[in-house]
């Protein structure tokens, strides 16, 4: 149980570790040629961050150089920079910008606001857990740029950036968007039905999950990372925490994620997949850099929390045009073009901010975007290529509710894990399902509004988080240690249900029955040599081929998860099963 509603980050950094960092600094760095944009994309900052050890600070209106630690003068020593050269680039940089029509050293502010010392220790915490080098967040700094910029106005500013021997990268930001999408024709059947939480293949059976304790996500918390919600509506939980200003244009965005997520068991309205959990709100609205967004969620949570960012951004020209009749890639004259939206990964503050985060215990779930466009492109440099960088992030595509198939608009690829509803979602705002006034008669109140349409990979992206916080609280329940981000996504892909035979790979369909079996339960497969003797419970979630008697001793379980065949060839080799014990097999396994 937490003792407080609130986490601080003393308490989430507590464990300070020795200087000495045997890690080094290798880290997956993506050329600056693969943040160029459009031309006329707009842009609302430029990002720049230093080069890891230059231990460059941002002192009133101009940048200096700090005190080193020896492991910054190993990483200058390794680039062979000097103390001269970097004063020199220092110098060189002052009149770039002080040169620059967009832009003014005044305009210039960290891309992070927490002290220095509060990210080194999570720094340090990360490297630690994961083993893996982690940014100093300290170097990363962001210019504003005026309303109206476009790309083609600060392009040649930031690659004089690039080209400094002290950058390691800087990029301009296009504005984020809600990933939502309106996907016609609309849901006939208005009635408060949440098909996503029936059962497999249909759903991913939440109400299978309500049974097992700890399965209505008690004992997780979730921050819920984007632009606006109504954090007074009727069925919501208070919120732990309500950081940031917010959009009141995504005000109906943000209630319709957190209805899918934690909507209240009271009797009335939706009810959400992990309604038994604690939930907060982090906007990114305004000032905030979505990477600043994303670390202040990292500090409000615990070990196995879980942070969800709803949010994408335009990225490079793919040249990959939308499926015909997607007008959700394309725009209508109510909702923008979204073509070319990716996951906001993409870009290395925010890549370097979701990493810290995940490897300090936590669990990302995030937007694939509905830019409709392959992230396995060579426009995006190997940036969605797990053996060229893996923030550890769970990213979720958008699937038909019947077929499984990819919708129209979803981004896919490798990099995409799993896959929810990519439309008819009911769930809290919009109206039109019912609005406060009585159905059908227009807005209504924001606090009493829902919708049976919600939809895009804003849609899909809670179903997998609340799928995650019902896993995720049925182990601590059990008395076991948190999933990391890496071991839930592979857990809800343990017997769920596959998608639409499709080019455009999107992932399965979590599947609770499966993933909490497999959370709770260890894999088990026969020796390779003589009889299999099952002595405790286990799971089986691949097919296996058996060539010996199978003997399920007592107290023993042998659990078989969904899809998945156990080959024991029962005309040349047995199956015992003990008084005590049992073998179970969920629906579409099969022994045989």
């Amino acid at each position: 149980m937490r003792t407080s509603s609130l986490i601080t980050a003393a308490a989430l950094l507590a464990a300070h570790v020795a200087s000495a960092q045997p890690i080094g600094d290798l880290r997956s760095v993506p050329p600056s040629d693969a943040y160029i944009l459009a031309d006329d994309a707009p842009v609302d900052a430029i990002i720049l961050k230093f080069r890891e050890g230059s231990a460059i600070r941002l002192e009133g209106a101009r940048f200096a150089l700090g005190e080193r630690s020896t492991r910054d003068e190993q990483a200058m020593r390794r680039i062979g920079l000097t103390a001269g050269d970097m004063e020199a680039a220092l110098r060189d940089l002052d009149r770039l910008v002080g040169g620059a029509q967009n832009v003014t050293l005044e305009d210039a502010s960290p891309v992070f606001s927490n002290t220095p010392d509060d990210l080194q220790r999570l720094r340090e915490t990360g490297e630690r857990r994961s083993g893996k080098a982690l940014a100093d967040l300290t170097l990363y700094h962001s210019f504003a740029l005026p309303g109206g910029t476009v790309y083609a106005e600060v392009a040649e500013l930031v690659a004089a950036l690039n080209a400094l021997p002290i950058v390691e990268i800087s990029y301009a930001v296009p504005p984020g968007t809600d990933p939502q999408a309106d996907a016609p024709p609309a849901t006939p059947d208005f009635e408060f039905q949440q098909g996503y939480l029936d059962p497999a293949p249909g759903g991913i059976d939440a109400r299978y999950g309500w049974t097992v304790p700890g399965g209505t996500g008690a004992g997780v918390r979730i921050i819920d990372v984007e632009q606006g919600i109504t954090p007074d509506h009727e069925d919501l939980p208070p919120l732990v925490a309500e950081i940031g200003p917010l959009n009141p244009q995504s005000s109906n965005h943000g209630s319709a994620v957190m209805g899918v997520l934690v909507g209240a068991e009271n009797g009335y309205g939706v009810t959400g997949i992990a309604h038994g959990a604690e939930a907060g709100f982090v906007s990114h609205f305004g000032p905030a850099t979505m990477a600043q967004a994303v670390l202040v969620a990292t500090l409000l949570v615990e070990d196995g929390d879980i942070i969800v960012i709803e949010i994408q951004r335009r990225g490079p020209v793919n040249g990959q045009p939308c499926l015909p009749g997607c007008n959700v890639c394309t725009g209508t004259a109510t909702t923008p073009a979204q073509d070319d939206s990716i996951p906001i990964e993409f870009w290395q503050a925010n890549f370097d901010a979701i990493q810290t985060a995940t490897a300090n215990g936590v669990i990302v779930v995030a937007a694939a975007g509905n830019g409709g466009s392959d992230l396995d492109d060579p426009v995006y440099y190997g940036q969605f290529d797990r053996t060229v960088r893996d923030s550890a992030a769970i990213i979720v595509g958008a699937g038909d509710p019947v077929s499984h198939a990819p919708s129209c608009f979803t981004n896919y690829g490798d990099r995409v894990d799993l896959q929810g509803w990519g439309r008819g979602v009911t769930t809290l705002g919009y109206g039109g399902l019912f609005d406060g006034l009585g159905p059908p008669s227009g807005p209504g109140l924001l606090q009493q509004s829902y919708t049976a349409n919600f939809s895009g990979t804003s849609s899909a992206t809670p179903i997998v988080a609340g799928a995650a916080a019902a896993v995720q609280g049925a182990v601590l329940a059990a008395g076991g240690d948190p999933l990391t981000s890496i071991e839930m996504r592979e857990v809800l892909r343990a017997g769920a249900t596959p998608q639409a035979a499709d080019a455009r790979d999107i992932g399965p369909l979590p599947n609770l029955r499966g993933a909490i079996d497999r959370a709770l339960h260890p894999e088990c497969g026969p020796p390779a040599s003589g009889d299999w003797i099952v002595s405790d419970t286990c799971v089986v979630s691949r097919n296996l081929a058996v060539p010996a008697n199978v003997d399920v001793e007592d107290g023993a379980s042998l659990i078989v998860l969904p899809r998945v065949t156990l080959d024991i060839v029962l005309r040349q080799h047995s199956l015992e099963v003990r008084p005590e014990g049992q073998v179970f097999v969920h629906p579409s396994g099969r022994i045989r």
